[in-house]
């Protein structure tokens, strides 16, 4: 008697690498072509089962695994995503950007412990990254450990004194703690930078700033 076969599972049909050697350098860029191509389209699924075919034959390639995280982050896919990301640590274990975006998966997650420990991890291999000082501050203040915001925040602008957001901030921090001349100092110096103060405000804080400005 003849035995049922299984049906392989279909690849995803892309042009001109047939057989793609692992040492093959033409062989990688005509994958990274096709996987741009697709991404350009709009075809992010694609784009990243193009990219997981990839990796089968350069699985230590960082740009393709850097890839796979960043599209299985625009498919919601955040579990997929950490997998890649904590992959791309291994071969990279002193990049600031991959610990900071491992941070942003576990805030999606609302996993806040675990996002906080990787923002700071991040800080350690890149101490004057004003964009990850924002995040971690942003996430404290938002978990209302307002102090240690207060400090994530006060580190931006000994780096950039002019940094209107982290002025903003700041003012809002003081507000709610209830030093209101501290808040006015510093809503004012988001106005000396930025007159039209420009910055993107949450529903209610427009009455939180009514209360600063008198």
């Amino acid at each position: 008697m003849s035995q049922n076969k299984k049906p392989r599972k279909k690849k995803y049909a892309f042009k001109g690498v047939k057989h793609p050697s692992a040492n093959n350098k033409k062989a990688l860029e005509q994958f990274n072509t096709q996987i741009i191509q697709l991404y350009q389209q709009g075809k992010v699924q694609e784009a990243l089962t193009l990219s997981q075919q990839a990796l089968e034959q350069f699985p230590n390639d960082l740009n393709l695994l850097k890839n796979v995280s960043g599209f299985a982050y625009k498919l919601d896919q955040f579990q997929l995503s950490k997998k890649y990301t904590l992959d791309s640590i291994k071969i990279d274990p002193n990049n600031a950007k991959l610990y900071s975006n491992l941070a942003v998966l576990f805030k999606e997650e609302k996993d806040f412990n675990q996002a906080t420990k990787y923002y700071q991890k991040a800080l350690k291999l890149d101490s004057n990254n004003i964009g990850i000082y924002c995040n971690l501050a942003n996430l404290l203040k938002e978990q209302k450990q307002l102090d240690k915001a207060k400090q994530h925040y006060q580190k931006v602008l000994s780096i950039n004194p002019k940094h209107e957001n982290a002025y903003y901030n700041l003012a809002i921090i003081f507000y709610e703690q209830k030093q209101l001349d501290k808040a006015k100092q510093h809503y004012q110096k988001v106005l000396s930078i930025n007159p039209k103060c420009n910055t993107p405000k949450k529903p209610n804080h427009s009455k939180v700033e009514n209360s600063i400005i008198k």
